[in-house]
């Protein structure tokens, strides 16, 4: 989808530079909540902590994966 044209930007607005943006992912949250449990893991429970690494080494996989089909895709 074409975004919008320097003809359609309002006088005094900058244009959007052409480029391609990342696809919107739901990996960051999951290594962002991945990282709150290894810090609430090391201050309570060991259960929790693997919980953190279990969700920060799937987390981190899944956002890798995603990044390197999107780079094979658009080269």
């Amino acid at each position: 989808m074409p975004g919008p044209s320097a003809a359609d930007v309002p006088s005094g607005w900058t244009p959007l530079p052409l480029e391609h943006l990342p696809a919107p992912t739901f990996w960051p949250a999951g290594l962002a909540l991945a990282i709150t449990f290894l810090f609430w893991g090391l201050i309570s429970s060991w259960v929790i902590l693997v919980i953190g690494l279990g969700l920060f080494a799937v987390s981190l996989g899944g956002w890798i994966k995603d990044i390197r089909h999107e780079r094979k895709h658009h080269s």
